[in-house]
């Protein structure tokens, strides 16, 4: 409170593997941890065919080639590749400042939807149900169709999501309870709470 420069009013939190010990890194991320690092980016870090197949695995359905091309271009550009060893540390930093940073969950106090793709590899969907769990005033909202990337796998239907949560918010200044409960009026799809299928 106080530290930033304006109000955080709500989050949303998508696959993100802060239980380090459920979550089932690539063997790219394993070898990247390593102090064989250095050595996989100096011999393979150029290879862009490379890349996209591991970063493939990651995804429910097979990545358009655009959203690959993107994804490298940011990579690559300014030498990012480089520092791919390096940026792999926040792994190692979930279980240095675990405590601290589930604290700080635990203790939230501002509405929070959780949105999961129910068929990630790297941070399976038990995750996101023990995070909507252990989170106070969150919201599950689960897609089926979906990996680790549903920002990127099906944009529109997350967009709305996160539109349609935001709506909430803005409609129930009240509590933070409210916003989660089950009778919050989030589109359930009919698969148990949270749950829609994404478009094939």
């Amino acid at each position: 409170r106080g530290l930033l420069p304006f109000d955080v009013r709500s989050v949303i939190l998508m696959a993100g593997g802060v239980f380090v010990e459920m979550s089932h890194p690539t063997l790219a991320q394993r070898v990247l941890m390593s102090p064989f690092g250095p050595a996989l980016v100096r011999a393979a870090g150029g290879n862009k065919a490379l890349f996209a197949r591991q970063l493939g695995r990651t995804f429910a359905r097979p990545p358009a080639p655009e959203v690959l091309d993107g994804i490298w271009a940011l990579l690559i550009n300014e030498d990012g590749v480089s520092r791919m060893p390096s940026t792999i540390r926040f792994m190692h930093e979930r279980r240095q400042f675990r405590h601290r940073w589930i604290s700080a969950l635990h203790r939230m106090d501002i509405p929070a939807l959780i949105g999961w793709g129910a068929d990630d590899r790297v941070t399976p969907l038990p995750i996101g149900e023990r995070l909507a769990r252990e989170t106070p005033g969150s919201h599950l909202a689960t897609w089926r169709g979906l990996g680790h990337h549903p920002q990127l796998e099906d944009p529109a239907l997350v967009a709305e999501a996160a539109a349609e949560f935001l709506r909430r918010v803005e409609a129930s200044p009240a509590t933070t309870s409210a916003i989660g409960s089950d009778d919050d009026g989030f589109p359930h799809g009919g698969r148990g709470p949270g749950t829609i299928d994404a478009p094939s």
